[in-house]
């Protein structure tokens, strides 16, 4: 079986839609009130933008997405630019996963629970 490049994309954007809603749902769990009163479009639509900034760093799996979303709530917009995150966040050395895994034991040390 092949696929065409169309079709490949529209494979791709159909995964990347169903992540998405994934990523919306964890985020509603843990923290209800990010997404009240919005539809499903609205918050999907939300966390394609935090996708968008999560790449910039090399997390592009759903589940960094959501740990970089719970950070990003948890410490505001600019997390990535503090001193405790930037470092981690930039060192191309470090694989999407240790990224997350650093950033999750610095939160856990400060006291935070990630």
């Amino acid at each position: 079986m092949r696929l065409s490049v169309q079709q490949m994309q529209v494979l791709s954007e159909h995964a990347r839609e169903a992540g998405n809603r994934r990523v919306a749902a964890y985020v509603d769990a843990r923290f209800p009130q990010v997404f009240a009163g919005r539809d499903d479009a609205q918050r999907c639509a939300a966390v394609e933008r935090m996708r968008e900034s999560a790449a910039a760093f090399g997390l592009e799996r759903d589940d960094h997405l959501g740990s970089y979303i719970v950070l990003h709530l948890m410490y505001g917009p600019g997390f990535e630019k503090q001193e405790w995150a930037a470092p981690v966040l930039a060192n191309s050395l470090l694989s999407p996963q240790e990224k997350i895994r650093t950033l999750e034991r610095r939160v856990r040390a400060a006291g935070g629970t990630p």
